[in-house]
This record gives structure tokens, C-alpha cells and sequence, in this order.
């Protein structure tokens, strides 16, 4: 296949979502792995390679890193994926520690440029330590398996640590969760109009942190599934059932869970909905989903549907600019920090239930993740006897500053 047409293939790619990939058939990819079905070009064997993946986070996540790739490649080593070979690999490692010429490869606004625009590149800021490692662990996968189903000559692939080296901290401190909160609070006005911001960055954070709701779960999880229950203890509690969509192991796994609300999350469930004018609790007719989605002010509109990774990105983007300007201790750690994702928090709250007394089974069956998960590994030689899952929920609490006006 020529450049010029695998060029064309992949401006197609780049519309290629998780929905089309969940249209590549099982039997599909057995027979690929098995060479009776060879993909025709790089960007089909790219599709396929990412159709493996269960669950939209792990997908855009591995999806925007080959895009990333396949960039390189076509620009700069003029060549198509399936001439691959090692010093390809090594080039590209070191290529992205400092992509040049930078006006190229870097986008030069501190916000996320969309692709239709000029600022748009491939890369939104320098990449941080942490970032290039796991950038490294998603291509060495990729191309491995590319080298399984012969599309890919066999090389070594350089051994990488899969994911960021242990010195590296993938949760906020004691210290950081209550500055990120102390943050949170300095955008709050006073004035209901302008607080729709604040009360969603605050509801998101506190559905992570007490709930232990994930990307996935906060985004296809609806306020009707909500419900009340007889608690153990003779006392009407409320939980929510929804889909499970943590990682297990190297891919995500789905299944049902419940979640028991403890006083707080129900406080912070009736907070944001008072804010948004709806009734303090959900109604089982109701078709909200947990991020409610903002009214223009003119017209009474409807905005599009809040995605939870997007404000996660938001919160940590403010977050960190606050630490280098508020708290210059904090200048240096905010670059890492800048990586964080909502599986930070979730680790928090962990690491909070762990040091209280939890066992490790119990904390692990809180946020529906397996004893094996990558999520809580770190943390499970801490692990000792304590509460029931019910009973961890209503006793775990986040300690949001109360605000004096």
C-alpha cells in the first residue's frame, strides 16, 4: 500500500470510535490472530488490535496513543507500519520526550484545541515521565500483538515497566485531596447561575471518592437508579445499582454492583440537585442521568451531556494552576499531577479506608475491582480486618470544608 493512499486510510482512522469497534466480530480477530484473515493495510490491523479492548476508556486511551504512532511514522519515518522494525520503536521513545520541530508536534494553548482547528497537534503539552511510560507500554502491546498475528516482523520490543516506576505516586496525598478540595471551593460565587461549575466538579469528585464510581459508571449511570432499601440496622438507606465497568486486570470487566450511599454522598446527591432546581432526591420515572446536564440561560436549552473524564480534566487543569500560583511548594509536583485521572482519587479513597482498619477484600469489593486489579495493588500488603461492605460505605466520609459566608 502506497503512502499516499495509507494516508487517506488513516484520516478515515481517526473517526474510528469504540461503537465501530465493538462492530469487529470476535471471529473476526480470531481469524486475523489465526492468518486466515489478513488485515489489508496498517490502519485495519490498528483497528482490529484496538477492538480487543472492552470499555470506551481503554479504547480512546490506546486509540490516541496509536494515532499518535501512526503519526510519527508517516511524517517522519516515511514508512507503513508493517515495515516496522526495532530502531523504529527506539526513535519513536525518544522522539516523544521532545517532539520536534516543536510548532509541528505541540499545541501552544492551554486548552484542548479541537482537530478541526489550526492549533490542533498531535500532542497537547510536553509529556511527563509517568506519561511517556505508559505511552511506552500501550505501543510495546500493540506492537506485540501485531508481531502475534505476523503482520509486524518479530523484534524485540524493548522492555518497558508497565506503567509508571514505583517512586512515582498514582494517588493524591492526604495533603493534596484537601487542596484540591480547598480549590473546588474558590470557584463557588454565591450566585446559583454561575455555580453550575463548582457544583458539578464538586459532585463529580464526591461520587468518586465516596461512591467509588468510575469514568464509565458516572457516565452511563441515571438518577432513577437510585433506590431505597431496609438498611442492616432497621434504618431506610439508599443505594444505586449500576454497571460495572472497572479494570480487571489487562481489560475492563462488566458487571452489576450496587453501591451503598453513606450520609455523606446522600448530602452531596441532594446538594447538587437542589442547585439544578430539581427535587433533593430522584424520582424512579426519571431520566437524568448522574451528570445533569446545564440549561442556556436565553433559550432554556438543553447543553450537551457532561462527560465525567472531561471535567475530571477540567478540575485537574484548574487544580494544577492553582498549586504553582497558590502554593509554590506544590510548583514541581503540579507537572505530575497534571496526569491525573479519576482512577487517582479512587485510590485516595482507598488508601483512606485501608489506613482506617478496612481489609484489603473488602475496600477491593467497595469499588468492584478484583484483588488483582492494578487499582489497590500497592496498597494490599496494608490490608487488616475490618468493617462489612455496608457498614464501610455509611462510615466513609470526605470532610468537604464547610464554607463561612
Amino acid at each position: 500500500m502506497s503512502l499516499s493512499a495509507l494516508h487517506l486510510a488513516f484520516c478515515l482512522f481517526l473517526d474510528y470510535d469504540y461503537a465501530d469497534a465493538k462492530l469487529i466480530k470476535a471471529d473476526v480477530r480470531s481469524g486475523v490472530k489465526d492468518q486466515d484473515l489478513a488485515p489489508p493495510d496498517d490502519v485495519e490491523a490498528v483497528k482490529y488490535w484496538l477492538s480487543t479492548f472492552i470499555g470506551n476508556e481503554a479504547f480512546k486511551y490506546h486509540h490516541g496513543q496509536a494515532e499518535r504512532f501512526l503519526h510519527f511514522l508517516f511524517r517522519v519515518k516515511k514508512k507503513n507500519l508493517s515495515a516496522l522494525a526495532a530502531h523504529d520503536v527506539n526513535d519513536y521513545y525518544d522522539f516523544v520526550s521532545d517532539p520536534q520541530p516543536r510548532d509541528e508536534w505541540v499545541s501552544n494553548v492551554p486548552h484542548v484545541a479541537r482537530r478541526s482547528t489550526k492549533h490542533w497537534r498531535p500532542f497537547r503539552k510536553t509529556l511527563s515521565y509517568r506519561t511517556v511510560k505508559q505511552l511506552k507500554s500501550s505501543i510495546n502491546c500493540s506492537v506485540k500483538w501485531l508481531q502475534e498475528i505476523q503482520y509486524v516482523q518479530p523484534f524485540d520490543v524493548a522492555a518497558q515497566a508497565d506503567g509508571p516506576p514505583s517512586n512515582l505516586l498514582q494517588y493524591f496525598t492526604v495533603e493534596q485531596w484537601e487542596l484540591l478540595k480547598r480549590y473546588v471551593e474558590t470557584l463557588r460565587t454565591g450566585n446559583s447561575s454561575k455555580d453550575v461549575v463548582y457544583h458539578r466538579m464538586r459532585w463529580l469528585l464526591q461520587l468518586v471518592y465516596l461512591g467509588g464510581l468510575n469514568t464509565q459508571e458516572i457516565n452511563h449511570t441515571q438518577m432513577r437508579d437510585f433506590s431505597e432499601y431496609d438498611s442492616s440496622n432497621g434504618v431506610v438507606g439508599w443505594r444505586l445499582s449500576l454497571l460495572n465497568a472497572h479494570s480487571c486486570g489487562k481489560s475492563l470487566g462488566v458487571r452489576k454492583r450496587t453501591v451503598f450511599v453513606g450520609p455523606d454522598l446522600l448530602n452531596e446527591l441532594q446538594l447538587y440537585r437542589t442547585s439544578l432546581g430539581l427535587p433533593a432526591l430522584p424520582a424512579p420515572e426519571e431520566d437524568w442521568y448522574l451528570m445533569v446536564p446545564a440549561r442556556a440561560k436565553s433559550s432554556g436549552a438543553l447543553f450537551q451531556q457532561p462527560h465525567a473524564g472531561e471535567v475530571f480534566n477540567a478540575i485537574i487543569s484548574g487544580f494544577s494552576i492553582y498549586l504553582r500560583c497558590e502554593h509554590q511548594s506544590y510548583f514541581d509536583p503540579a507537572q505530575e499531577i497534571e496526569d491525573a485521572t479519576i482512577y487517582w482519587l479512587l485510590r485516595t479513597a482507598g488508601m483512606k479506608m485501608l489506613n482506617n482498619g478496612s481489609d484489603y477484600a473488602t475496600v477491593c469489593k467497595f469499588f468492584g475491582v478484583r484483588e488483582n486489579s492494578r487499582m489497590l495493588r500497592q496498597f494490599r500488603p496494608t490490608a487488616r480486618p475490618g468493617p462489612e461492605l455496608e457498614q464501610l460505605a455509611l462510615k466513609h466520609g470526605s470532610a468537604w470544608p464547610v464554607r463561612q459566608d
